[in-house]
């Protein structure tokens, strides 16, 4: 992977662009449940409450809520890519804002733990994606957001969670999110760890290509990065060729 360059350092978003990230990923949130209240007709109360839900995941721990900012644009570029209808690029990007809002009933104290987590606590923030879909669930209209959201940490080699499925048992918009997911996360700090270097976060999604992702997804993934650089690279994009 030589031909990514070198220096790229630790992915961080400027302190001006946090309030931009949540703004926007609020407003996906809210453009989401507008769209499904066009296809449904339900009650109008299910936005504000979609969108309170993720307001109170921001309070408590801003940075998962700009993290799923990041992975909403990452998972739509990705998205866009794919010849796939509209209503495709719509179910990542949603799911992507959505993925990790079962947090909201993970323990501070483990959630925000400046070190490792027990085995104990690791079985805890695994619930997260199960907690997630089970609001979803009750949303008419969110049923394959709500299985990307459900499904985001299964591995392609079917060693994941929550149901160990693998291959394309995976929806497909989970396998797209699992590779952003799992990008942004190493590439940004984290209470228990610093961030890894671009390249080495580049490296390991190839390594785990076939086993812990989609092979596929992820050269798409890296076709976006070289093509579509994030705005928060903003300097960047040079070294990415």
């Amino acid at each position: 992977m030589g031909g990514w360059g070198h220096g790229h350092g630790h992915l961080s978003v400027p302190q001006d662009d946090v309030a931009l990230l949540v703004r926007r990923a609020l407003r996906v949130a809210h453009r989401a449940q507008e769209l499904v209240l066009q296809e449904q007709a339900h009650s109008s109360s299910r936005p504000a409450a979609l969108e309170a839900l993720l307001v109170d995941l921001g309070l408590r721990d801003l940075s998962t809520l700009v993290h799923a900012g990041r992975c909403a644009w990452l998972a739509t570029a990705v998205a866009q890519t794919l010849p796939l209808p509209p209503r495709f690029v719509w179910v990542v990007r949603s799911a992507a804002v959505l993925h990790d809002l079962g947090k909201l009933w993970v323990p501070p104290r483990v959630l925000s733990k400046p070190g490792p987590l027990t085995e104990r606590q690791w079985q805890v923030m695994r619930r997260h994606p199960v907690l997630a879909g089970d609001v979803l669930a009750g949303l008419p209209g969110m049923d394959e957001v709500k299985d990307a959201v459900l499904h985001h940490h299964e591995r392609f080699d079917g060693r994941g969670y929550p149901h160990g499925l693998k291959g394309d048992e995976i929806p497909l918009a989970a396998r797209v999110l699992a590779v952003t997911d799992a990008f942004d996360a190493m590439t940004t700090d984290r209470p228990y760890r610093r961030a890894m270097p671009v390249e080495r976060a580049i490296r390991e999604l190839v390594r785990n290509a076939g086993t812990q992702f989609d092979p596929d997804i992820v050269d798409v993934f890296l076709q976006v990065l070289r093509e579509q650089p994030p705005p928060w690279w903003e300097g960047r994009e040079a070294s990415l060729h």
